[in-house]
């Protein structure tokens, strides 16, 4: 998991650092009240109060106040790197100006077929036509975010069938045997990703499509086994 979250640091851009971030923080914290020394954790954790003095809960309260500790270092530095991704989103860089250019020209597409949208995958068609001349008609593959895209292809009716499927599983896995600590960060990683999808382009890539679905069945599998 430290890996994993060291490569996603590394190779993403600021934009999303801050999800990165909020994802450790929230884990974290799930780790805390994990680690809390109540009776029912340390039997849990196979371990005892053996002695009431001072240094030992010092000792069974190490690990609470270490993810503690790290829960609010990463929350923190969600702040911060929100901060730098909105000045890095809001910069009037050339690039930035003309992504700009990009989703409002995707937006007025969109919002002429706003029900059932223009079709998957017509983005590049439907903005070779729409798009006009102030970004030289070069082609755009995806606007800034997965959102617009997706409402330009799909419409209103599209995007609510599309999120259908995860989101009544995961209510019916909610309702039918609640939720446990893990099964909570494993479905925080998946509405991460899914907040991403607002401000990035994560879901233009097939790779994301396929791990945000391995989380959802991860979650799914998690909360039915036979350990919870």
């Amino acid at each position: 998991g430290i890996f994993l979250f060291a490569i996603a640091l590394y190779a993403s851009s600021p934009v999303f650092k801050p999800f990165i971030f909020g994802t450790a923080a929230f884990a974290f914290l799930i780790y805390a009240f994990d680690a809390v020394a109540t009776k029912n954790n340390l039997k849990r954790h196979g371990r005892q109060m053996t002695s009431h003095t001072l240094s030992a809960k010092i000792k069974l309260s190490a690990p609470f106040a270490l993810y503690l500790a790290l829960s609010v270092s990463s929350a923190i530095c969600a702040v911060f790197a929100a901060q730098k991704a909105a000045n890095f989103y809001n910069a009037d860089t050339p690039e930035n100006i003309e992504m700009r250019k990009i989703d409002s020209d995707a937006m007025s597409a969109a919002n002429e077929k706003e029900l059932f949208g223009w079709g998957g995958g017509s983005f590049q068609s439907v903005m070779a036509l729409n798009q006009g001349d102030d970004i030289k008609n070069a082609p755009i593959k995806s606007p800034s975010s997965s959102a617009i895209s997706a409402f330009l292809e799909h419409g209103y009716c599209g995007m609510a069938i599309i999120a259908a499927a995860p989101f009544l599983l995961v209510i019916y896995v909610l309702c039918k045997f609640g939720i446990s600590k893990s099964g909570a960060i494993i479905l925080a990683a998946a509405l991460a990703l899914l907040a991403a999808a607002f401000v990035l382009t994560p879901f233009a890539s097939p790779a994301v499509v396929i791990c945000f679905w391995i989380l959802i069945g991860t979650f799914i599998a998690w909360q039915n086994a036979k350990i919870i």
